[in-house]
């Protein structure tokens, strides 16, 4: 996700605000970055403290309104039912991991895949992620299928990796 596609929470959108408590105690306002983004935003607390170290001085001179989380939460398996292949993900599993939580699900009836996540985005986009015939150890996969019911499935994915990942359509 680029940084100028992320959303904080318009109470710290002060510019001196940000930095007056920056100068009073920085370890205070990173840890209510945290707390707003995991709570309010449900994010995972890896992704919201990766978000908040890839702020730059340019956010805070905008107020923070050009940037803007890629919200999510996990959808049901019957939300997934009949998804597919829309193109790859470039990413490592920790990667994964970092932005979208643990596995969703582990092993398909039809041992085709072995660990996935079902994903529904803040605008009803659904995509999956998955490894698909892939025997390499998942800790070392860099290759994974996206899934979904349109190409805009690896839009959304590619907006919340932002720059640390690669989604193209196959």
């Amino acid at each position: 996700m680029s940084r100028s596609n992320r959303v904080i929470p318009k109470s710290y959108s002060s510019k001196i605000e940000v930095i007056n408590r920056i100068y009073r105690n920085p370890k205070d306002l990173f840890d209510k970055f945290v707390n707003v983004l995991v709570n309010d935003y449900e994010l995972p607390e890896e992704y919201a403290i990766d978000v908040i170290r890839n702020l730059t001085w340019g956010d805070v001179n905008n107020n923070f309104e050009s940037i803007n989380i890629a919200t999510f939460t996990k959808a049901t398996a019957q939300e997934t039912f009949d998804t597919c292949l829309r193109g790859t993900l470039k990413a490592s599993f920790a990667d994964i991991v970092k932005v979208f939580g643990e596995p969703h699900s582990l092993g398909s009836f039809d041992e085709k895949t072995r660990v996935g996540w079902r994903i529904r985005f803040d605008d009803d986009t659904v995509a999956t992620i998955y490894d698909y015939k892939n025997e390499t150890p998942i800790e070392k996969l860099t290759y994974w299928s996206i899934g979904g019911f349109s190409d805009k499935a690896i839009d959304k994915i590619q907006e919340a990796f932002g720059s640390r990942a690669h989604a193209k359509k196959d």
